[in-house]
């Protein structure tokens, strides 16, 4: 013998080596749409001294931020609204409005939400202030 192994003279042997990598046929991800409202916030019609709500529902696939906005000028302009003495709820689907004036009447209110996908402004919702003596 020359030296070679007689049984292992003329196989061939194959090696496989594993890696971690991904396969290259992934699934396709899916693609989430920005939130779509399922239910826009009202008008509301209120009396100084009451505490009227305005809510929302909205449709998406991820967790969704609240954001309510108010426009003194009939849309033209938005402002982000903050907790406090007038205001509750600003990061929730549902506002409310803790202290009515006469002077809020006209004022528009809408709900910005947001996911991972973007944002989306809802339809406003007109606040009319009645007075004291008036039927709501």
């Amino acid at each position: 013998m020359s030296g070679r192994c007689a049984v292992c003279v003329g196989v061939v042997v194959a090696i496989t080596v594993l890696t971690n990598t991904a396969p290259t046929h992934a699934a396709p991800s899916v693609s989430e749409p920005p939130p779509i409202f399922t239910v826009y916030p009202t008008a509301v019609k209120a009396r100084p001294g009451t505490r009227p709500q305005l809510q929302v529902t909205v449709s998406s696939i991820s967790p969704i931020a609240y954001r309510w906005q108010v426009s003194t000028d009939r849309g033209t302009s938005w402002t982000d609204l903050s907790d406090g003495a007038l205001f509750s709820g600003v990061t929730t689907n549902l506002l409310t409005i803790n202290s009515i004036t006469l002077g809020m009447t006209g004022t528009l209110h809408r709900c910005i939400a947001t996911n991972s996908a973007g944002s989306t402004a809802s339809q406003p919702s007109t606040l009319t202030v009645t007075s004291p003596g008036d039927l709501a």
